[in-house]
């Protein structure tokens, strides 16, 4: 499923940051150029209203409720647009606001992201109408879902259902008996932040006696799959503080994922959490024969080879950045963050299959993907001022504001990576997303793997049926939501 075929050259670069070391000043030092707006050369798309009608809201307010969505994305004030990224969003708010006749003004919920959404919760069950429309990660979707304070954005009809800055794959998945009350479109950054991956330490790869092009050829001929892995990595220890002990201190293939890391790992599997069948049903399919294999292939990966440290005290992303380990299950967020910390050369690479027989690679969306959605205090006039804003806002993003993110990323920085780009482009057209990420908060469904995994306990069946029970009562009561 290709989510986001329109700046995939712009995303090639995300993952092209080689070597900090080619960069570095004679002291060693990360030769770290200026990221001022003034030096950006992104050249902007100029015609992304043409098709819209020529009205003026003479500056009407445009209210954005930010339920702990990034706020930096949002009504950036001019003077504190000095980076890249910050200028091009500026830039959207400005052109959207001039074409429309707009005042674009956001409410940056302070208290936690799910005190956020309680709190929408509160002024929409009080009648209030203060907010055009409301953002949040999609895990914390089922607070005012469940709440019944949603209308059905289909009623919105000026937004381009359909068009790739709505990201169609995932909203027609959230689309049950044609109603749909959260919406998942390029309105932020998201799309791109939160793409499951696995990082690899070029240097450590070579010093295990492996070749870079090694691992990529294992991926194009379709050898990318867990018993690979487990198989590459069981050399990859080293006592490095010569201790005699495997302790944290050490280097290794790769340090047992945690939290979000271990999520994607039923999608990749060629599995999937939850599904809706042709009747519109939910089916719950977290414990079907690929995941129970999936899941004890791994917890004997991180809790039996010899290359894989287990102690999930430590964060596998810290230690990786700091060259403990090989490889690192993650998401594409990190390329942003705390990637920029690496002092080696690194690449990415999808996540493995389950086995040689699996249909192809498959990259889930992970929970941290904004959902967007308007409360049933909404007034019905506003409705076509909603939707035709939301739509403009998000195309301009798609174009104009995505593609800034990954030229930030490379921007002044190191040589490309024409393999890297390969396997993201790969990464990009496996793009997946599972229904059961929107009721994350309610369910553990979505998480079993990552509980599973951190307690190394394989008996997914078990753990299933435990739950199935109330598993169904809540999907009977979302169901209901759509009738």
């Amino acid at each position: 499923m290709k989510l986001y075929a329109r700046i995939i050259s712009a995303l090639l670069v995300v993952f092209m940051i080689i070597s900090t070391v080619a960069c570095a000043n004679n002291d060693g030092k990360v030769n770290e150029k200026d990221s001022d707006s003034s030096t950006s050369e992104v050249s902007p798309k100029d015609d992304i209203f043409s098709d819209y009608p020529d009205v003026n809201y003479n500056g009407k307010d445009f209210i954005i409720n930010l339920c702990g969505v990034d706020e930096k994305q949002f009504a950036v004030d001019k003077d504190e647009a000095k980076e890249i990224t910050s200028y091009a969003c500026y830039k959207r708010d400005l052109a959207v606001s001039e074409r429309f006749g707009i005042t674009i003004k956001t409410n940056v919920d302070t208290s936690d992201t799910r005190a956020g959404h309680n709190n929408f919760v509160k002024y929409v069950k009080s009648n209030d109408f203060l907010y055009h429309i409301s953002g949040g990660d999609v895990w914390l979707f089922s607070i005012p879902l469940m709440q019944d304070v949603l209308i059905d954005l289909m009623q919105l009809e000026n937004i381009s259902y359909g068009e790739e800055w709505w990201y169609p794959e995932i909203n027609d998945m959230q689309t049950i008996n044609g109603k749909i009350f959260g919406l998942a479109g390029s309105m932020d950054a998201s799309i791109v932040q939160y793409l499951s991956v696995v990082f690899f330490n070029m240097d450590l790869l070579q010093d295990f006696g492996y070749q870079v092009q090694d691992v990529y050829d294992m991926v194009y001929n379709m050898e990318w799959h867990l018993d690979k892995f487990d198989e590459i990595i069981k050399p990859m220890y080293k006592d490095s503080n010569q201790s005699g002990d495997r302790d944290a201190e050490d280097i290794y293939g790769v340090f047992c994922p945690r939290s979000i890391a271990c999520d994607p790992f039923p999608i990749s599997c060629g599995g999937s959490v939850l599904s809706i069948d042709s009747a519109g049903g939910f089916v719950i399919k977290v414990d079907d024969e690929r995941n129970v294999r999936a899941l004890e292939k791994l917890c004997n990966i991180f809790y039996q080879n010899t290359g894989s440290f287990s102690d999930i005290d430590y964060y596998a992303g810290g230690e990786f950045v700091s060259g403990k380990s090989t490889f690192l299950f993650g998401y594409t967020n990190l390329a942003f963050t705390s990637m920029r910390q690496m002092k080696t050369a690194y690449g990415m690479l999808p996540y493995p299959m389950l086995d040689a027989e699996q249909d192809g690679y498959h990259s889930l969306v992970v929970d941290g993907l904004s959902e967007w959605f308007c409360g049933k205090t909404l007034p019905l006039e506003e409705y076509d001022f909603v939707s035709l804003i939301m739509d403009a806002y998000a195309k301009y993003t798609y174009y104009n504001v995505l593609p800034v993110y990954f030229d930030e990323a490379l921007k002044n920085r190191y040589s490309e990576d024409p393999q890297t780009a390969k396997m993201v482009d790969l990464i990009n057209e496996s793009a997946s997303f599972d229904i059961s990420a929107m009721f994350g908060l309610d369910l553990d469904m979505y998480y079993i793997f990552r509980y599973s995994i951190e307690e190394n306990d394989t008996n997914l069946l078990k753990r299933v049926d435990r739950r199935r029970k109330a598993y169904n009562s809540y999907m009977k009561k979302v169901y209901a939501l759509y009738e």
